[in-house]
């Protein structure tokens, strides 16, 4: 089997999108007294294994809420989930909730099924609080968000917030992968408004559950079976997330070169954060795998300055302003 080398074009990527080529289901019995051909299993529905990742750094915490570094947003984008979930042009999709927003006013739904790795059904309530810790957290959030907000309030099952003016970026803020509103137990996000959480409160709602960090060696994670996928015909991080191994260990490996040795070698499956100029000179092995995973988690504008309409300084500005940046 060929291993894979990951060249971010973005910040970080989700394993749980490209599992399928490290897994392998078994094979089914066949009734006594009949024989069964082996039968060739889609890759997109192979489960069992165990991945094994190697990044830059080892992790400070998990949190996703307050971590935005990618050696903390990559394993823990496994374990927790963001309200809304956005695809690789930028639009939002169901995460966690399912939403409404005319421009003016977000309701916000737990989606049917979806729960907490302790088994606890994700209320209303979890996602209003994870909203007042993000908010007070997050500088993106609130300039993007939250102070925008005219009235916030729980009507039913429902989070109710309206708008005291444009806000084109709120979407992108709830559903963003660093920092965006990541989900968590109400009574974790009361105990610890602005500080960072525990290991034992490393509690998502996410495809793999937490296991295990041992400083400097690894963070381990498992398949989480409760987990229940949207139905979003979507890609990037909005695309349904199906967790085919039933293990992720995330090794942290400081040197470049040792990450693309280990996957040469077959002790790590994936290394993240290949040199761009390697690319040409990995991608002519016969063994190895090099993609290019964009994943749209980057909201960015960037104007070209040095011919056509974005010369214009003052046209600049002008856009600037419009999309209130």
């Amino acid at each position: 089997m060929k291993k894979k080398l990951a060249l971010l074009a973005a910040l970080a990527m989700m394993l749980s999108f490209a599992l399928a080529a490290c897994a392998t289901n078994p094979p089914a019995e066949a009734p006594a007294g009949e024989t069964q051909p082996a039968a060739e299993v889609p890759v997109a529905e192979r489960y069992g294994g165990v991945l094994k990742v190697s990044m830059n750094q080892d992790p400070v915490s998990l949190d996703a809420l307050l971590e935005g570094g990618e050696n903390e947003q990559i394993p823990a984008a496994h374990i927790f989930e963001t309200a809304l979930a956005l695809d690789k042009s930028g639009n939002a999709f169901p995460g966690v909730c399912e939403y409404t927003f005319d421009g003016t006013t977000l309701t916000l739904k737990v989606r049917e099924g979806v729960t907490f790795h302790n088994g606890d059904a994700v209320e209303i309530a979890d996602v209003d609080a994870s909203m007042t810790r993000w908010l007070t957290n997050v500088s993106f959030a609130r300039t993007h968000f939250g102070d925008k907000i005219a009235t916030r309030e729980i009507v039913g099952d429902e989070l109710v917030v309206t708008l005291s003016g444009p806000a084109p970026l709120a979407l992108t803020a709830l559903g963003r992968y660093a920092q965006g509103l990541y989900i968590m137990q109400e009574e974790i996000c009361v105990a610890k408004p602005d500080t960072k959480i525990a290991q034992e409160e490393y509690i998502g709602t996410g495809p793999y559950k937490f296991v295990e960090h041992l400083a400097d060696r690894y963070v381990r994670v498992e398949r989480y079976d409760a987990y229940v996928p949207t139905n979003a015909e979507a890609d990037g991080r909005a695309a349904p997330k199906m967790a085919y191994v039933d293990e992720i260990y995330f090794y942290p490996v400081p040197d470049r070169t040792a990450r693309i040795t280990g996957v040469q070698t077959g002790e790590y499956d994936v290394a993240i954060g290949v040199p761009a100029n390697m690319m040409a000179e990995l991608s002519a092995s016969e063994d190895l795998v090099v993609e290019v995973k964009d994943l749209g988690i980057m909201a960015v504008m960037v104007f070209n300055s040095n011919q056509g309409l974005g010369t214009d300084v003052n046209l600049r500005k002008a856009i600037l302003a419009c999309v209130d940046m």
